[in-house]
């Protein structure tokens, strides 16, 4: 049975729309301002302060929004201070963010009118075709040559830092380099770290990330103590600072040599603070991903003791969370604590106040 056609009142119809249209402005100008408040804050780099590892990071979690659309949100931002004529199509309400997003992606200060233009007659996919097509590279191949292949190592600065040199022919170095600029591309910048500086350290940390993949065998850390010291000699060379070996071995397996003085042992422990493999499989089903408020990340997650195991903390469930490598080095070494159980945990900024995921409340 068909329904009904009903009945429409051509003023109400266009009453509807005109309203719709407005709120369609309205939106679009509450928006641009949003992305110039976004770059302000990119400026200042006020996001590092609510715990986030990037821009990016705390959109989404500032306010709920999906990665892809926070991506496009902050690429946005950055951009449209060079593209008037898109910021203007947005206040204007001619293009909406989606379609801004897209186009800030591969306009140029030269073109922007036209893609304004053309913009206004394409949906959005199209225009997102548009930006990969542009975007795409092509790699560069290069001739093999083994003969200058080498790696060496050695320790620097009393054993407390490892050094080395290699080379590698250029195809292999190729490859080599991109991967180590992919994973740094996804590892957060700790605080302090931004800037060339930070680029360097967080290719140091892709580096060990590739090295420490998820088919790698668990790390068995051996680290010899002697009295009132607050760092520790690793089997093998190198020396790690106390903070630095606690959080490393919340998911390894520890030995710890005791001396009294030099040549003799008085103790040796091998305790197990890495959760079993049913263990790790249950906490990644309740968790889902890094417990910091509004993150979510399951990429380099990593399980916490959130009494650390190092002062009486048990490896157990009630007892572990589940964090994002960013956010687990946050507690260990840069002052941030958190405070359990799992179903009621609360995170604290180093100066000791609370943290909480979202927009502030309004004024």
């Amino acid at each position: 049975m068909l329904a009904p056609v009903r009945e429409i009142v051509p003023g109400r119809v266009e009453d509807a729309r005109s309203r719709a249209d407005k709120a369609h402005v309205a939106c679009c100008r509450a928006q641009l301002e949003m992305l110039e408040a976004i770059a302000d804050v990119d400026r200042d780099g006020t996001w590092e302060l609510d715990g986030a590892h990037d821009l990016v990071h705390w959109v989404l979690m500032r306010y709920g929004l999906p990665y892809q659309r926070a991506l496009r949100m902050v690429g946005a931002a950055r951009r449209l201070p060079e593209l008037p004529a898109l910021g203007a199509a947005l206040g204007a309400g001619v293009l909406g963010i989606d379609k801004v997003g897209e186009l800030c992606r591969f306009a140029t200060a030269k073109d922007q009118a036209a893609l304004v233009a053309w913009a206004q007659g394409v949906s959005v996919g199209r225009i997102r075709e548009r930006a990969d097509a542009a975007l795409r590279r092509e790699a560069e191949e290069t001739a093999l040559t083994h003969r200058a292949r080498s790696l060496c190592w050695w320790h620097e600065e009393e054993g407390r830092v490892l050094a080395f040199s290699g080379s590698l022919p250029a195809a292999e170095g190729a490859v080599v380099v991109r991967a180590i600029e992919r994973e740094a591309a996804r590892i957060p910048a700790l605080p302090g770290e931004r800037g060339p500086v930070g680029i360097e350290a967080r290719r140091a940390d892709a580096l060990v990330s590739l090295a420490c993949g998820s088919r790698a065998p668990r790390t068995e850390l051996v680290v010899h103590v002697g009295p009132g010291v607050g760092a520790g000699e690793l089997e093998g060379g190198g020396i790690a600072e106390e903070a630095t070996i606690e959080r490393l071995g919340c998911e390894a397996r520890l030995h710890t040599v005791a001396h009294e003085a030099p040549g003799r042992i008085v103790a040796l422990a091998t305790r197990r603070r890495s959760p079993t493999a049913a263990m790790t499989r249950l906490l990644r089903h309740r968790d889902r991903g890094c417990r910091f408020p509004g993150c979510n990340a399951r990429r380099f997650t990593q399980a916490h003791h959130i009494v650390f195991w190092s002062r009486g903390g048990r490896t157990e469930l009630s007892n572990l969370v589940l964090t994002c490598w960013f956010h687990h080095t946050l507690v260990h070494e840069h002052g941030w604590r958190l405070v359990g159980p799992p179903q009621d945990l609360r995170w604290y900024r180093p100066d000791g106040t609370r943290y909480r995921a979202g927009p502030a409340p309004p004024g």
